[in-house]
């Protein structure tokens, strides 16, 4: 009796540590994947703010040549090219 309780213990004993490195391993794995998509969202976040930077950067360089343009109708077809090369 007392043989069959030791193999038990023992069995028991074994189990619980593989479940112990099974959770350890899910838990490596679950930081791996939250820690990859925190990095993920950080670069779309700068991605949409270069993003921003360059249409205020287009805005600003359209309102110029707007204003450009109603002070003098003659370079109209010069600032057209200059925008257009500009939001290539």
């Amino acid at each position: 009796m007392k043989d069959e309780t030791g193999r038990l213990y023992k069995l028991l004993s074994e189990r619980d540590l593989e479940l112990r490195q099974l959770r350890r391993k899910q838990e490596q794995e679950r930081n791996h994947l939250s820690a990859a998509g925190e990095k993920r969202r950080e670069r779309e976040t700068d991605r949409q703010c270069e993003t921003g930077e360059r249409e205020r950067e287009r805005d600003v360089v359209f309102i110029e040549i707007s204003e450009a343009g109603s002070q003098c109708c003659h370079h109209n077809t010069d600032n057209i090219e200059v925008m257009t090369q500009i939001m290539s």
